[in-house]
């Protein structure tokens, strides 16, 4: 995880939605300082503004499409998924997977539960991963004071 400080210079086309599992998203369309224009979706209800100084957690360093969260130099909030809500949706991946399997224990035919099962498990494999990045965003951006210094 890289921090990377930036200021967002034109913010446009915010979008929040919500999802069952995730739950709450922002999709947004930046202009990061000498950057061409990019669009991302963050986890997290964000609060975003033209000119707003961040320090940007980057899974890599100079690519903005894997940008995890930042953390605002005015108001020192992180907007990053919180990794207590990541392990919330890894615990309903599990149970969902549990069920198919007590199903196919039950004596379902795995004929029909092998697809079920196969992306049941590819579901929880990406919870985990999330839930890894969410925590290392927080670990990483934690370090920042309001002036952006380590």
């Amino acid at each position: 995880m890289k921090a990377v400080p930036t200021s967002f210079e034109r913010v446009s086309d915010v979008k929040h939605f919500t999802d069952w599992i995730d739950g709450a998203s922002t999709s947004f369309r930046f202009v990061p300082t000498g950057r061409q224009e990019r669009e991302v979706t963050v986890r997290g209800n964000a609060s975003l503004r033209d000119g707003m100084c961040v320090v940007a957690a980057l899974q890599d360093k100079d690519d903005w499409s894997s940008l995890v969260g930042w953390r605002d130099l005015e108001t020192g909030s992180i907007v990053a998924k919180i990794p207590r809500d990541a392990l919330k949706a890894i615990t309903l991946r599990a149970l969902l997977l549990s069920g198919l399997l007590l199903a196919w224990a039950l004596s379902v035919s795995l004929a029909v539960l092998s697809f079920p099962i196969l992306i049941s498990l590819y579901s929880l494999w990406q919870g985990v991963r999330e839930w890894r990045q969410s925590r290392q965003a927080w670990q990483c951006l934690a370090h920042f004071g309001a002036n952006g210094e380590a």
